[in-house]
């Protein structure tokens, strides 16, 4: 007698991939201050990067990418609401070299740069 988690076949295979999804989630939260690329991740999961971003899409409907830069702006904008740091400490903090890749960044992902982010939101 087998003690087992009751999944056979394909149903195993959904599980493992979604439990791999959770790690690569798991891994974004706790690194995406220092990294922001998709092969970091794949290789801290010893997977190829297409592999990785397949299975990401098949389980989140989103690329890895996305969910990367998703994470990156929660923080900025967080950091944009709550606190007066300076958007070059802010861009630092989140792992770009230079406040103005930042401002490109946000405002590519946003619509809007940093600071008039900053400004509509404390109204």
């Amino acid at each position: 007698y087998e003690i087992g988690s009751g999944l056979v076949g394909s149903e195993m295979c959904i599980e493992t991939d979604f439990n791999q999804y959770r790690i690569f989630i798991r891994l974004v939260h706790t690194d995406y201050v220092r990294e922001h690329q998709v092969s970091y991740y794949a290789l801290k999961m010893n997977m190829r990067p297409a592999a990785l971003c397949r299975l990401v899409k098949k389980e989140s409907g989103h690329t890895a990418m996305e969910i990367i830069n998703n994470t990156i702006i929660m923080d900025a904008k967080a950091q944009l609401c709550t606190a007066n740091t300076p958007i070059k400490d802010i861009a630092v903090s989140l792992g770009f070299n230079n406040a103005a890749f930042f401002n490109k960044f946000f405002k590519r992902h946003t619509g809007i740069p940093p600071q008039k982010f900053r400004t509509s939101s404390k109204q």
